[in-house]
């Protein structure tokens, strides 16, 4: 099994958002960037550390031990290095080294100091995000490392409760398991309709845990979802879309593999019960939202080709990731000379892969790939070569930026449309059913949001008070917000 992240969230791009351009004091004016190729060694555990370092691009590994190195992770976009030993003045605690090509920005110690010692505010605020940042790492770590308690909650009734319920689901899981083996691993419609009743009823239960009528406290609901994780995980990932949902192989949730299983809908998995539990996990409501989304962008890129007076169409897909919808509409059009898509994301495999079925399919002029970090474009860290645009649109990108960035870039989409031109923008609504399931299960987490939720970003932008239509996928809990220039 690849090594998981230890974190979902961005630190390095929260420093980011938080410091550029504020009080004249932008964090990122004493950043030098840094290219790292495979193999290349970043950091040399004992050695002195020369600074703080924010991952925007590629993955590196962290290894811990100088005889027999031992990797504890991986890192990617967004990640922080180097935060504890610059707190502590020690030499780092472990080693980390490139695993591909990667891009850094290396904040030099003496610079950062000296910036600090200039604006006591600045400086206030900086160490308080940093230990925040280093208090979920240690947390998190240690909920992981950490033998589980017996009493969870304290409440000896709904401890019963809870173990009694996940060792039942565990037990008929097992049974399955042992039936499907005598069957040599045919499924009957007996077995998959018993399947879908126990994994329903681990997601009901998953779901009054910590829906907004749970009885387990806030502070505790960390760890009764180490409790189900530590119970049902080892099941659970005999699926082949949740052991890639949950270990982030690229480094990043929704990494263009996942999405492109989820697209897909071909399940497999490790022995017998291992595809019929990715038969499962393939059409919950969340799963079933992700490929509804392709048609609906199809038909937005439509109408919008129907309305243009050209004729022709620039667009900008934000995260591309695989992009299917691309394919999916051209397919859809007689002239491939119709539209030009700038596909811009930050990782090099997701590129690769649209580059190699859009050579196979003839669109290679059609479809122009951009390897860029959209949070350096949104905060002018480096500059974009896009014509004005059409159409610009992610399809989930903002549900795991928070709102500060959002609104970033929001005006940069809005600097980068040509007028009348319509941003797209793809947020996972809080109705979701499966939501425990990503939270607490995977470590999926996602920031949903209502549509209200996105109107106010967008009236918080440059955008302004112009209308903001919002439109759901069939599932009904994915919607897709459209602002024009």
């Amino acid at each position: 099994m690849s090594p998981s992240r230890t974190l979902t969230v961005t630190p390095g791009f929260d420093l980011i958002s938080d410091f550029q351009g504020e009080d004249d004091n932008d964090l990122l004016s004493v950043a030098e960037p840094r290219v790292l190729h495979r193999g290349d060694v970043l950091i040399t555990e004992g050695a002195p550390q020369p600074g703080l370092f924010i991952v925007t691009r590629g993955l590196l590994d962290v290894r811990v031990g100088t005889q027999q190195p031992v990797s504890v992770g991986i890192r990617g976009p967004g990640d922080l290095l180097g935060e504890v030993s610059l707190l502590t003045g020690e030499g780092a605690n472990a080693s980390v080294v490139a695993l591909e090509t990667c891009e850094l920005l290396a904040l030099p110690a003496e610079a950062l100091q000296e910036q600090l010692k200039q604006n006591t505010r600045f400086a206030a605020r900086f160490y308080q995000l940093l230990g925040r940042v280093v208090a979920r790492k240690l947390t998190e770590q240690s909920r992981r490392a950490l033998p589980f308690s017996l009493a969870i909650t304290h409440s000896p009734e709904f401890d019963a409760r809870l173990r009694g319920t996940v060792h039942q689901i565990k037990a008929r899981l097992s049974e399955l398991e042992a039936e499907l083996a005598r069957q040599k691993g045919q499924v009957s419609e007996d077995v998959r309709i018993r399947t879908t009743a126990i994994l329903d009823e681990a997601l009901e239960f998953l779901r009054t845990l910590f829906g907004p009528e749970s009885e387990v406290p806030a502070a505790l609901q960390p760890d009764v979802a180490q409790f189900f994780r530590q119970e049902l995980l080892p099941l659970v990932l005999l699926s082949r879309v949740c052991e890639q949902g949950y270990t982030k192989r690229r480094g990043y949730a929704g990494d263009f593999q996942v999405i492109d299983l989820l697209y897909g809908n071909q399940p497999a998995g490790v022995g017998h019960l291992g595809p019929l539990l990715d038969e499962y996990f393939l059409n919950i409501p969340v799963a079933r939202a992700v490929r509804n989304r392709r048609a609906l962008l199809v038909d937005v890129f439509l109408e919008r080709l129907d309305a243009s007076a050209e004729g022709r169409l620039n667009i900008t897909s934000l995260a591309c990731g695989p992009a299917r919808e691309i394919f999916d509409f051209f397919e859809r059009i007689d002239d491939p000379r119709k539209a030009v898509f700038h596909c811009i994301d930050l990782d090099v495999q997701a590129l690769s892969e649209v580059s190699r079925v859009a050579d196979q399919r003839g669109l290679g002029q059609s479809i122009r790939l951009m390897q860029e970090n959209l949070i350096l474009l949104a905060t002018g860290r480096r500059p974009a070569s896009l014509p004005p645009q059409d159409l610009m649109y992610s399809i989930g990108l903002i549900d795991y930026f928070q709102d500060k960035l959002v609104i970033r870039l929001l005006n940069w989409i809005h600097q980068t449309l040509r007028p009348g031109g319509q941003v797209v923008l793809g947020n996972f609504d809080p109705r979701s059913p499966d939501r425990p399931f990503m939270d607490h299960l995977l470590e999926w987490p996602l920031i949903y949001r209502t549509p209200d939720d996105v109107r106010r970003l967008f009236a918080r932008s440059a955008f302004g008070e112009r209308p903001v239509d919002v439109r759901y996928e069939p599932q009904g809990i994915n919607l897709f917000a459209t602002c024009a220039r």
